[in-house]
């Protein structure tokens, strides 16, 4: 049974703000990270589920593909090269 395993429970989230992604993170525990962006302006949220060893790739790989107004920073890794 995978998905009852540890290694999937990160979440890559989207914050959106009228039907446009405006950020996108990473966590483990959705509910506590969505509250410390509550000074952000968002009025939806959205999340995947995915294994912890490639959370950042596929971040970065949304990062890259929406470009999203409030990220600033990039996740090391292999898939986004400032």
């Amino acid at each position: 049974e995978p998905f009852n395993n540890d290694s999937y429970d990160s979440k890559i989230y989207f914050l959106i703000k009228n039907k446009e992604i405006i950020y996108i993170g990473q966590t483990l525990n959705l509910s506590k990270r969505s509250e410390q962006h509550k000074r952000k302006d968002f009025d939806n949220i959205s999340f995947i589920t995915c294994e912890k060893s490639k959370a950042n790739d596929i971040e970065s790989f949304y990062i890259g593909k929406f470009t999203p107004a409030l990220n600033k920073n990039m996740p090391k890794n292999d898939v986004y090269e400032s």
